[in-house]
């Protein structure tokens, strides 16, 4: 059973010019090659502030200038040999930044959004902080984020960060999948939190007995999941999110894949902690894949699972 594989048909890459949005393309193309996907650039001139709104008509001749500026510098960030073969389509709006994302992910019908999360750009707009987090907890596709640092597009191992509840086996299939289209390897890893309330040495004891019966559960949730998956369960040290960085370090992952409940009334709730983390400290780019509705009912568990970076050569 092949299950859910990661359906990637279209990929839009939000650019803002900043040097974290120029590596998210790099990594859009070599991924738009690996699935033949449909590339999107889109550039968003961000009319929300209250002082575009107080300056008025001056505002809107400054913005017509930005969408000119921006229509004439995109085609330049690609190779003309990755114009002509991948026929990319480049939008220039104008809105709130988050908002154009969102709806253009849906309106598009894209599979995957790639962006960078910091950097101010040429054109004095940024994609930081809470642009990234609103299209992370709104849109309803994976998304991939980029730091400026975060490293080379060479992905041989993937992480997978996944908590141990059925709805994540899927998250589990669609990690597979990219792993085997990129040729990487995959690497499962459970983090238990268990916590000092009973003293070191219970901790260590319970810990033990905890990390053998999440290894055992992980295996279990896995099964099915095709292909050679390393699977690996270890008692956080501190916190789940250091844990996570930690392993990805260990095993030299390109990539670290996390799984985003995304519950009604998720855009006005902030990320949870762990991935909030994860996706602000990583030197690698963090996959963030939504969690089937089917999870989303289920208590959170602490717990969670990494693969090893994919190969996005």
């Amino acid at each position: 059973m092949e299950g859910a594989p990661l359906e990637i048909g279209r990929i839009l890459i939000p650019i803002d010019f900043s040097p974290a949005s120029r590596l998210a393309l790099r990594y859009g193309v070599v991924l738009a090659r690996c699935f033949s996907a449909e590339l999107i650039l889109l550039h968003v001139v961000d009319t929300g502030s209250r002082l575009d709104r107080a300056l008025g008509a001056v505002a809107e001749s400054a913005h017509i200038e930005q969408q000119e500026e921006a229509a004439r510098m995109l085609p330049a960030l690609l190779s003309e040999k990755d114009r002509l073969e991948l026929k990319p389509r480049l939008l220039v709006e104008l809105g709130s930044v988050a908002a154009r994302i969102v709806a253009a992910s849906r309106r598009e019908r894209v599979g995957l959004v790639v962006m960078g999360t910091r950097g101010l750009g040429l054109l004095r707009r940024s994609l930081m902080g809470s642009v990234t987090e609103d299209v992370l907890k709104t849109v309803r596709v994976p998304v991939l984020t980029l730091g400026h640092d975060a490293g080379p597009q060479q992905i041989d191992r993937i992480l997978l960060a996944m908590k141990l509840s059925p709805g994540f086996h899927t998250i589990g299939l669609m990690a597979s999948h990219l792993a085997r289209r990129i040729h990487a390897s995959l690497i499962a890893f459970h983090a238990v939190d268990v916590g000092i309330e009973d003293g070191a040495e219970e901790s260590t004891y319970l810990g033990e007995e905890r990390a053998a019966e999440a290894q055992a559960k992980l295996r279990e949730l896995l099964s099915g999941v095709p292909g050679n998956i390393v699977t690996e369960a270890r008692v956080a040290e501190d916190s789940i999110s250091a844990s996570i960085l930690r392993c990805a370090g260990n095993h030299d992952a390109g990539l670290i894949v996390l799984g985003v409940r995304k519950g009604k009334g998720a855009r006005h709730t902030s990320l949870t902690s762990v991935v909030d983390r994860i996706i602000r400290e990583a030197s690698v780019p963090v996959l963030s894949i939504p969690i089937p509705a089917a999870a989303e009912s289920m208590p959170a568990d602490a717990n969670e699972v990494e693969t090893r970076p994919i190969r996005a050569a």
